[in-house]
């Protein structure tokens, strides 16, 4: 980067030179910078895919509240506009994408596990109906 005139005085009393800035950026696993974008993965919870919820997230500006949707998938894509890297000379900025990575638990506690199993019922007993709507209208 340039910043012109900035630099050392020049000889005999001529005018200053100009300041070259090298400015070095390093990846971490946290954020992947992309321009002036920054991209990270989440990981969230079946329950919080299935409801939504407002989770902190850590940005390159701090931490921030990020709203996940009903019924996100994995794979799908969140943005925080503004939240990415500054454009020089302007108060625009990128922005931070999330990509979100829903969880499947690995162990369940007997109560998470009877729930998950009142829950499977209840939707295939809802598919049933479904079938059933669907092969009365196609009659």
């Amino acid at each position: 980067m340039r910043v012109a005139h900035e630099g050392n005085a020049g000889k005999n009393g001529g005018a200053s030179g100009d300041l070259y800035v090298v400015i070095h950026t390093k990846q971490t696993p946290e954020f992947i910078r992309n321009g002036f974008d920054i991209f990270s993965e989440i990981i969230i919870s079946t329950p919080q895919a299935v409801l939504g919820d407002e989770i902190t997230v850590k940005t390159i500006h701090g931490e921030s509240t990020l709203t996940i949707p009903k019924g996100v998938q994995t794979g799908e894509r969140l943005v925080l506009k503004g939240f990415g890297v500054p454009y020089l000379g302007s108060e625009h900025k990128g922005n931070h994408y999330f990509t979100i990575k829903v969880e499947t638990p690995k162990k369940l506690s007997s109560k998470e596990e009877k729930l998950y199993k009142e829950l499977f019922i209840l939707s295939k007993q809802n598919q049933s109906i479904v079938d059933k709507v669907k092969s009365a209208i196609n009659r």
